[in-house]
């Protein structure tokens, strides 16, 4: 983990350098999961350094899991663009980190969108992006019965 910001709460501050990953743990985990190598491009290095040179056309689930005010506000400009419309994307820090909470919620305000995350737990939450596709179809945590229903 990087260094947190002046966004991030004080828990964030005692992170850095925790939770170190590689390219080889990630591949490992994709093949239990099933993945193709060939759907993947593994890209490694700071969101900050690594960003600017990936291009990606269109996503239908984007995963947004990076903890920190920074890192959540350049994946929010840099990949939801690129989100389907009826897409989703899940904020895999939003309950229990206020810098990615915080990213989240001025990504929204500057770009006038007017939604609120559903809570999946206590640390992640999820919202549809609106317009065509799959929008206005329910889905868990949008109706009576569901955890998390918001109707």
């Amino acid at each position: 983990m990087p260094a947190a910001g002046e966004q991030d709460g004080a828990f964030s501050h005692t992170l850095k350098g925790t939770y170190v990953g590689s390219e080889q743990q990630t591949r490992q985990l994709l093949a239990q999961a099933g993945v193709p190598p060939d759907r993947v491009q593994i890209v490694t290095g700071l969101y900050a350094d690594t960003f600017p040179t990936v291009e990606i056309p269109r996503i239908a689930l984007l995963h947004v899991d990076c903890d920190f005010y920074e890192p959540v506000k350049l994946t929010l400009e840099k990949f939801y663009p690129a989100v389907a419309p009826g897409g989703f994307v899940v904020l895999n820090d939003y309950g229990i980190y206020k810098g990615a909470r915080t990213a989240t919620h001025e990504f929204f305000e500057v770009n006038g969108l007017d939604i609120e995350p559903v809570a999946i737990d206590p640390t992640a939450s999820f919202f549809q992006r609106p317009g065509d596709g799959y929008s206005g179809l329910p889905v868990a945590g949008h109706f009576p019965g569901y955890p998390g229903a918001v109707a």
